[in-house]
């Protein structure tokens, strides 16, 4: 975590019990957009504001740093396709 601190990169790790935890840097409201996201394996804008009150914009946040998948109007969990 503190090799890629310094280039502000975050990943989704497993651990060995089988939990997806992130791995370095990423802003508190990105984190529960993320969270947001993996609870319900797919979310469209509308759903983040009602679920965790974000703006549609985290998701592209997220999309940017590939922690998420685009899929035609909603986000996708990279948990729920592996």
């Amino acid at each position: 975590e503190t090799a890629m601190h310094p280039y502000d990169q975050a990943i989704i790790a497993e651990s060995d019990d089988g939990q997806w935890h992130v791995v370095g840097r990423l802003e508190e409201p990105m984190r529960r957009a993320l969270d947001a996201v993996h609870r319900c394996g797919r979310v469209v804008p509308a759903d983040l504001a009602m679920e965790v009150e974000e703006p549609a914009s985290t998701l592209d946040g997220l999309l940017a740093r590939r922690l998420v998948m685009r899929d035609d109007d909603g986000y996708v969990s990279l948990q729920s396709v592996m």
